[in-house]
């Protein structure tokens, strides 16, 4: 993440933005303060804090805090919705916030493993889950294959879905593709099938081409989406019927899909969409387009090869 991206990111939070998103990240920077004694007798009347200001002090601790080390889950939760708070609006402690969340290691990240198990808000958890993803933490796979086996949220499912995909470890495979299979809702499917396409993985593929079986169409279109991104060769007969399905969406579904997979069998199949005389002006179009493209794509990798 940029420091200019970041900071638009941080100053937004103190807009409309959801404030849950932004405490993962900021409170753990920094130690809690000491709890105060409570003092006895009449509490004195506190001057209200000037909005849009931050103490001086605020701000000197945040430019000074030291990126946390690997955090145990009670640790974290008393680190949460500190920062944001006493930062308030002010612009220099909200670049300060960003310019230590640039620092963040991936042993800080780590520390949010046990977040996503926990009893936490769905934001944080959620967020916990992305953060994991960003920085590719391979440890958080059980953790986040537990989410898509026991938890019923379905914000929470998708998140670790997402998570599991960005992070690319090939062993999320399996628990997705059964993921998939256990999936009522028509939208969870998709969003399995969604995290299933990032895998290039042939067993991703399979995954995909058994869901297909059965599959009505818009839950179709989506796996032949999937199967592109994929960008396997296997995926390729299952692309190639699709694009003989009457269905007009259906075949420029295919097409498209075809053109991401540098492949000789993805040009010839192209081309034989060309070559159909039933295919509307429109789609053969677009398959002229694709399969010129994958076609010099394929022949320049063919020659570098040669070349070596």
């Amino acid at each position: 993440m940029s420091l200019t991206c970041t900071r638009k990111y941080l100053l937004c939070l103190f807009g409309s933005c959801a404030m849950g998103i932004f405490m993962v990240g900021c409170d753990l920077f920094s130690e809690p303060a000491p709890r105060p004694v409570p003092p006895t007798g009449p509490t004195p009347p506190q001057a209200a804090p000037t909005p849009g200001q931050a103490p001086a002090a605020v701000v000197e601790e945040v430019a000074e805090a030291a990126p946390v080390e690997e955090k145990a889950s009670s640790e974290v939760f008393d680190l949460i919705s500190k920062r944001v708070h006493q930062c308030g609006g002010d612009a220099q402690c909200t670049i300060k916030v960003g310019q230590q969340l640039e620092k963040v290691t991936d042993a800080s990240v780590k520390g949010l493993i046990p977040v996503v198990e926990s009893s936490a808000s769905t934001k944080i958890r959620s967020e916990s889950m992305r953060m994991l993803a960003q920085r590719r933490i391979t440890e958080a796979l059980p953790a986040l294959v537990r989410v898509l086996e026991r938890e019923r949220d379905t914000e929470l499912q998708e998140a670790a879905a997402l998570a599991l995909r960005d992070i690319g470890d090939p062993e999320a495979v399996p628990p997705l593709t059964e993921a998939l299979k256990d999936a009522e809702s028509l939208r969870m499917k998709e969003v399995y099938i969604r995290a299933l396409g990032g895998f290039q993985s042939p067993t991703a593929v399979t995954a995909l081409s058994e869901a297909a079986q059965g599959a009505g169409r818009d839950l179709f279109l989506t796996i032949v989406s999937a199967l592109g991104t994929t960008h396997q060769p296997e995926a390729i007969p299952l692309l190639e019927k699709a694009s003989q399905s009457e269905d007009l969406f259906t075949q420029l579904e295919a097409i498209h899909a075809l053109g991401t997979i540098p492949d000789p069998k993805s040009v010839e199949a192209l081309r034989s969409v060309l070559l159909r005389p039933e295919v509307a002006a429109r789609v053969k179009d677009v398959a002229k387009r694709n399969h010129d493209a994958l076609k010099e794509e394929v022949e320049k990798a063919t020659r570098s090869k040669d070349m070596e």
